[in-house]
């Protein structure tokens, strides 16, 4: 039977448990670099003649490099390390052909970089005499180790024995750097400046034959685990989502591992030219995609990743990491392993909203906004009944913004509450300016989210309006999602009653999408029911689009309720929209949007 092409891992030392606990003691593992370590890799490097020369320290899944001497990589995944199958020898492992030797020549560091041909590692001991890891040399052709060679090797090694195991004042030195150290100690990975900062150097020397890549991934499900099993077992849970991706990502080529936040890591890649995203991407799913066991129950992990083409090595670290988060928040509510590609377009969509986020805050203050206002005609003469405010931007650079992103941009940076009042405020403001020139002015319907409904000082804030311009209540017309006001329908009751009794009407937008609850619209204090648009538009060819907006206008009926169709488009949708006896139509085949100066001019006549 041919054997499985890959490296093949050493297997456990027989008192594991004992060997690393020695290994922790000297307080080495992720320490800076030391003079007194590279000198000794240096030295022994010159003396064999060697492009390699390594003092090597083995981890519980890794090969982590005290000192190196002609190699950039800092660590290895243990599966692949020479030097964790050196440590069963008495003194010490001498491989002089990697391509000859059967557990060797499948290695992922002989079949790919640094492309070990030759490989002697004698065993570094400490605490109790336990291998703590190996000095080895390592060359990329055949070679033979003499006798003479092979005592020399072991001298080198005695050396860097003496160092290790110092004095417990040198010893507490390392501890107080262990306490600075840049990984994080659960995972190994570095913090997010030390990711950055050593990125930034593989980046500076990647050769033009590898595409580069950074991923983002988060463990979305890290805070149930948490809640649900315990801290352990969410450790357990990150620990083996790790593991997997290092495996993966040393399967692709050269990486980095970084941790942003705590249920966030980024993973710089290089792989082949010739490399396509998706099935990056799609390869990285995989690896991750299978059930956890840790030692309390089995779970299957939630995780969303952004692969991120590096095509321009100038861009900041940080902005692809912000970009990449933003990506991932968009999809972080899909179930298990989710991995897709951020390509130009979205990654131009990001941009975009981050210049926004960082101005709709100085747009609401400095009246960049405006609004627009969309007649309500009667369904019988087409009479102006009401008027719906809309929400506008158009920004100088980037052009017409869309009214749902400039709601979504609002909730996100907190000014929701802000942008609705400012709403209001103008709107309110325009309606005591049409009448002081005499106009005759209907109900103004306005917008407002659940949560504004139900925030403090928002009852106040409305009469306090209608009292500083001078306006009957009877001429503010509210307009409420029903889905925002479910979470809480009772305390939504509650206000829409206090406001209704001042003279201020309600309607309630898009009926038929949300939750559509008969038990709680007999309690709302609504007086128009809007149809939605979405079966407006589908009333014509679909039976079922039919059906429902007869059903909605006659529940109306019945319960004494106004009903307001929207979104209509054509005279057909009117016509039959009209035999179902809807009382008001709204839509672009009567009147597109128009700014106040067109309102007045078009359909506000003066008071007689």
């Amino acid at each position: 039977m041919e054997m499985i092409k890959g490296s093949i891992p050493a297997k456990p030392y027989p008192v594991e448990e004992l060997r690393l606990d020695a290994l922790r003691q000297t307080n080495l593992l992720d320490s800076e670099a030391s003079e007194r370590f590279d000198a000794i890799t240096r030295l022994a490097a010159k003396c064999f003649n060697v492009p390699i020369c390594l003092i090597s320290l083995v981890d519980v899944n890794r090969q982590w490099f005290l000192s190196k001497c002609g190699l950039n990589a800092s660590e290895t995944h243990r599966d692949d390390a020479f030097c964790a199958h050196a440590i069963h020898e008495e003194t010490m492992l001498v491989v002089e052909d990697t391509l000859e030797n059967p557990l060797f020549r499948h290695n992922r560091l002989v079949t790919g970089a640094p492309h070990i041909r030759f490989y002697t590692g004698v065993v570094l001991r400490g605490k109790n005499n336990l291998p703590l890891g190996t000095l080895c040399i390592i060359d990329t052709k055949p070679r033979t180790m003499s006798e003479e060679d092979k005592a020399m090797l072991v001298d080198f090694t005695k050396l860097a024995s003496q160092e290790i195991n110092v004095p417990q004042t040198l010893s507490d030195d390392r501890m107080r750097k262990q306490l600075q150290s840049s990984r994080d100690p659960l995972t190994n990975a570095l913090f997010s400046s030390a990711f950055f900062k050593e990125v930034e150097t593989k980046i500076s020397s990647a050769k033009e034959s590898f595409k580069q890549y950074i991923v983002q991934m988060h463990i979305a499900n890290i805070d149930y685990v948490t809640t649900a099993f315990g801290s352990v077992t969410a450790d357990e849970m990150v620990l083996e989502v790790i593991a997997r991706l290092r495996n993966c990502a040393a399967d692709i080529g050269m990486y980095s591992i970084g941790k942003l936040s705590n249920d966030r890591f980024s993973v710089y890649l290089q792989s082949p030219l010739e490399s396509d995203d998706n099935l990056t991407a799609e390869r990285l799913k995989t690896c991750l995609e299978n059930p956890i066991n840790t030692s309390s129950v089995s779970l299957s992990p939630t995780l969303t990743l952004c692969v991120y083409h590096l095509s321009d090595t100038t861009q900041s670290l940080e902005e692809v990491s912000k970009m990449s988060r933003a990506y991932l928040d968009s999809f972080s509510n899909e179930d298990g392993v989710v991995s897709r590609v951020l390509c130009a377009k979205q990654n131009e969509e990001i941009q975009k909203r981050f210049v926004l986020l960082g101005e709709i805050n100085n747009a609401i203050s400095r009246d960049k906004l405006h609004l627009l206002y969309q007649p309500k005609l009667t369904a019988q003469g087409l009479a102006l009944e009401g008027m719906e405010v809309l929400l506008r931007w158009y920004h100088p650079t980037l052009g017409a913004i869309s009214p749902l992103l400039i709601i979504e941009l609002a909730e996100e940076a907190r000014l929701l509450n802000k942008l609705e009042r400012w709403v209001f405020d103008k709107a309110l403001h325009q309606a005591a300016v049409w009448r002081a020139r005499g106009i005759n002015v209907p109900n103004i319907s306005i917008n407002v989210s659940g949560k504004t409904l139900l925030s403090m000082g928002f009852h106040s804030f409305i009469l306090e309006r209608l009292t500083h311009y001078d306006l009957p209540a009877n001429i503010l017309d509210i307009e409420i999602v029903e889905s925002s006001i479910f979470e809480d329908i009772v305390s939504a009751i509650s206000v829409m009653k206090n406001l209704k009794e001042t003279g201020i009407t309600f309607s309630l937008d898009d009926f038929g999408t949300g939750h559509s609850c008969l038990s709680y619209l007999k309690n709302l204090p609504v007086k128009f029911l809007k149809i939605d648009k979405s079966f407006v538009d589908n009333i014509v060819d679909e039976q079922e689009a039919a059906t429902v907006c007869s059903g909605i206008i006659s529940l109306a009926k019945a319960m004494n309720i106004q009903t307001v169709a929207e979104g209509i488009e054509d005279a057909t949708q009117s016509i039959i929209l009209k035999s179902m006896r809807c009382d008001m139509f709204q839509g672009y085949h009567y009147a597109k949007p128009l700014s106040a100066e067109q309102l007045a001019e078009k359909y506000l006549t003066p008071a007689l």
